[in-house]
């Protein structure tokens, strides 16, 4: 056993992580560069991470500080999103839509960004690369740091809520001025008005879930398997037939959902 002859601590309640040793940050700056030649990981130093900023409405670029959110809201480079080191991996959807966009990793030096750049390299994405010196060779530059964490809010809140915005309040007042109660109104007036945004958001969720895995792990038991879950096994076997097969499937399904609401939407509207 690893912990053998170990003395534990126990009734610790710290939540913060200790802050690391220049040995450690060293030897953790020396196996990152190993990991990078292993796993084809390049490096973009200052310069070569500003054109890459600058070419973001011409290319797919994904900006990804994997540092702690407490570090993140300290201070980060603007552009650049936050998604913390596991879950980077964990949700790889929705870091990258586009599987050939760039993705750029940060953090205060190089070997977190490093880690999550390695794995997705080996999850075969082709265009990854690791800010080299991060966050600190960046304010070295001397570019500036933004501040704070962006709200998160949930998926289709802004649709739905442009879709309310959309509605006309006035048409709402003379529905009360009529008599109409609050429910009534909303069935009446709001809810149809506003329908068409809801399919639509629920669409979009619809789409992003059915190829969703982590999320999927939660409902899988010993008699139920998902297909997110199914793909990953299967992955893991490197059995491509299947893989293929069920792929299609949930194209199929897709289609098939959104040719649905499609006729749903057409008929209520005529």
């Amino acid at each position: 056993m690893l912990l053998a002859g170990h003395q534990l601590e126990t009734g610790a309640d710290r939540v913060q992580l200790p802050v690391p040793s220049a040995e450690a940050v060293a030897a953790a700056e020396a196996y990152a560069g190993k990991l990078a030649a292993e796993d084809g990981v390049r490096y973009l130093d200052i310069p070569g991470l500003k054109s890459a900023m600058d070419r973001r409405n011409q290319e797919s670029i994904y900006l990804i500080d994997v540092r702690t959110v407490e570090e993140y809201a300290a201070g980060h480079i603007p552009g650049f999103r936050w998604f913390p080191g596991g879950q980077a991996v964990q949700r790889s959807d929705d870091v990258a839509v586009v599987k050939n966009g760039r993705i750029i990793f940060t953090c205060d030096r190089k070997a977190r960004a490093t880690l999550i750049a390695s794995w997705y390299r080996q999850m075969g994405f082709r265009e990854v690369f690791a800010v080299d010196g991060g966050t600190t060779a960046w304010v070295a530059s001397g570019g500036s740091l933004e501040k704070g964490q962006p709200e998160e809010l949930p998926v289709g809140y802004q649709q739905v809520g442009a879709a309310l915005r959309a509605v006309n309040s006035e048409l709402e007042d003379a529905s009360r001025i009529f008599g109409a109660t609050r429910l009534r109104t909303l069935v009446d007036i709001t809810a149809p008005l506003i329908r068409n945004g809801v399919i639509a958001t629920w669409i979009l969720i619809f789409i992003g879930s059915i190829r969703e895995l982590s999320a999927t792990i939660l409902l899988f038991t010993a008699r139920t398997k998902t297909i997110s879950v199914t793909m990953f096994d299967l992955r893991e076997s490197n059995d491509w037939g299947p893989i293929a097969v069920l792929s299609i499937t949930m194209l199929l399904i897709t289609f098939a959902m959104i040719l649905l609401i499609n006729h749903f939407t057409d008929r209520r509207s005529t």
